[in-house]
């Protein structure tokens, strides 16, 4: 039988915990736009793949995250007066996962123990280009990102949780 040291059972605990370290990014709505979560109103959600060779999370996934992802960041903002309609459209441009390469090499597999751990299983780039209507008023917006994921954060979700926040910010700083 195997002897757990404190110094090993430390490490252990380290690690569990730095697993957690690919959260999701938080997502802004900037004072010039903003609006809170009761006056969201998410019109339009178009997501187009690039790649769709590719196994990848479902559209309905990505359309739950976008819908999360900007409730969570009107819920930090300001209340307003008026209705804030927001339409969003999403370029999945490129990914890659460890899946892809134990297709290619079953050796990979062993890659999968470290996702435990919160080591890096997948990669994303894509693009959002958003559109918010408010007070008679709209706003255009482009963002783009590219981010590793874990089994914690799916490179997916943290990757549009950036580009969204960027699109905001884009469509913040040019006038109606």
């Amino acid at each position: 039988m195997a002897r757990v040291t404190p110094v090993l059972l430390l490490l252990a605990v380290a690690l569990g915990a730095a697993g957690c370290a690919y959260r999701a990014p938080p997502t802004h709505v900037p004072p010039s736009l903003a609006f809170s979560a009761a006056d969201l109103d998410v019109d339009e959600i178009v997501i187009v793949d690039h790649d769709p060779t590719r196994e990848t999370q479902s559209p309905a996934d990505t359309w739950q995250d976008t819908v999360q992802i900007l409730g969570k960041a009107a819920r930090s903002g300001p209340a307003t007066a008026g209705r804030a309609r927001v339409r969003v459209r999403i370029d999945l441009e490129r990914r890659s996962s460890i899946y892809d390469a134990m297709r290619k090499d079953g050796i990979a597999f062993m890659g999968m123990l470290g996702a435990l751990f919160g080591l890096v299983i997948d990669n994303e780039k894509l693009s959002v280009d958003v559109t918010v209507e408010r007070d008679g008023r709209t706003f255009k917006g482009h963002g783009s990102a590219e981010k590793l994921g874990s089994m914690y954060a799916p490179a997916r979700r943290r990757a549009l949780a950036v580009a969204l926040d960027r699109a905001l910010a884009d469509a913040s700083t040019k006038g109606p």
